[in-house]
């Protein structure tokens, strides 16, 4: 997947989404200031690693297209192990099988595709059972809403509703629940809150 889509990006160009992703990263590196001096349209955080991409890989498109390959591909990963996790390395080959039939490749240096690495990386995160690593996952569902903006209404209304269900339904261990989800809001607000402090 990775090979197919570096070499799709040789020779695709497109005006609007590439060249808008670059310029803002270009805009970044060169010292203007987002949301004063230039539009974001998407996600700072995206902005951010798409300027470390060019300055990593160079000055050209197809370094921002490098690092969303990447981000797709270890995304693919993470949830492949997700799924290894809950149930077997045959369902999470399967899993990776059927999701680059469908999706081979990263098609556009798209806010989406940094979102879903820390999306499954957030997912897979929060399977392992340690409070800093429950803090952690938080932290990465921070960093997907800061990647695309508009995810923070549905990554905060679905933990929103599981706290609620956690009030509701009968657990054996609520108390650990109740400290897992403070954890995991509490690093999902950090990234959150330090990027308000930044617009003030």
């Amino acid at each position: 997947s990775i090979f197919y889509s570096v070499n799709t990006h040789l020779y695709v160009y497109d005006g609007h989404h590439h060249g808008l992703m670059f310029s803002n990263a270009k805009d970044l590196l060169e010292g203007k200031v987002p949301y004063k001096d230039i539009f974001i349209q998407y996600g700072f955080l995206t902005t951010i690693f798409h300027a470390f991409s060019i300055k990593l890989f160079g000055d050209f498109i197809l370094s921002i297209n490098l690092l969303t390959i990447l981000a797709y591909s270890f995304g693919v990963f993470f949830l492949s192990l997700t799924v290894a996790k809950y149930t077997n390395y045959f369902y999470s080959l399967i899993c990776i099988i059927l999701l680059l039939s469908h999706h081979p490749i990263a098609w556009l240096p798209w806010s989406n595709y940094l979102a879903f690495f820390f999306l499954t990386a957030a997912i897979y995160v929060l399977h392992i059972q340690n409070s800093n690593y429950q803090f952690f996952a938080g932290i990465l569902l921070g960093f997907a809403c800061l990647s695309r903006e508009n995810y923070i209404i549905f990554i905060f209304l679905s933990l929103f509703l599981i706290s609620i269900c956690v009030l509701l339904i009968k657990f054996k261990n609520k108390k650990n629940l109740y400290k897992k989800l403070s954890f995991i809001f509490a690093g999902f607000f950090l990234p959150i809150i330090c990027f308000f402090f930044y617009l003030i």
